[in-house]
């Protein structure tokens, strides 16, 4: 007998045919921006998150549609894990060109954290996800392939176009250095 203890669930959505697709791209251009500092060299509408007014850029920008679809896939996500649904908190964009690159982090206190990719251009990178078993890495070495589930200290995530991501809030990721040009992505938080 075996047993697969502790999976962590990482969900995909296809957002493909998004109708606003466009006039969002142009909203995330000419929306102000700022740095971020997990966003190394790229910049971001994070931190006019703290303005009440555009907490949510998604809702303050007028794609409540958007926001709805997100709501539903969130929680489409919390009945499959088995956890309370929650509302989503704030939502806002970074955007990398060649040479950036997201450092390691989480989402302290977000239960559900998303990552939508409206624009990826080619060469554009990928998420990394990184074991929560840090102890796990502390003390075991590697006999055999490093890349088997059981032994890998990270997984680097293929991310699509016009596909939405969900993870819980808690899991550290990051991003390689980007190849690309843009990249754009909408992230929020479920709280």
């Amino acid at each position: 007998m075996k047993y697969e203890l502790f999976p962590t669930l990482i969900k995909e959505y296809n957002v493909s045919g998004y109708p606003q697709k466009e006039k969002l791209l142009e909203k995330i251009f000419n929306y102000p921006v700022d740095t971020h500092k997990a966003v190394r060299g790229g910049t971001s509408s994070f931190h006019f998150t703290h303005n009440p007014q555009t907490i949510n850029f998604l809702l303050s920008e007028g794609f409540d549609d958007l926001y709805e679809f997100f709501t539903n896939c969130s929680k489409d996500y919390s009945n499959e894990v088995g956890i309370e649904s929650g509302e989503m908190f704030n939502a806002w964009f970074n955007i990398m060109d060649h040479g950036n690159e997201t450092v390691r982090h989480h989402h302290p206190g977000t239960i559900i954290a998303g990552a939508y990719y409206p624009l990826l251009e080619d060469n554009s990178c990928n998420l990394i996800f990184y074991s929560p078993h840090f102890n796990q890495h502390q003390t075991w070495s590697a006999t055999t392939d490093w890349t088997n589930k059981y032994n890998h200290p990270f997984f680097e995530f293929p991310i699509k176009q016009d596909h939405l991501y969900l993870f819980p809030g808690w899991l550290d990721h990051s991003t390689e250095i980007n190849r690309g040009q843009k990249r754009v992505v909408i992230s929020f938080n479920i709280k």
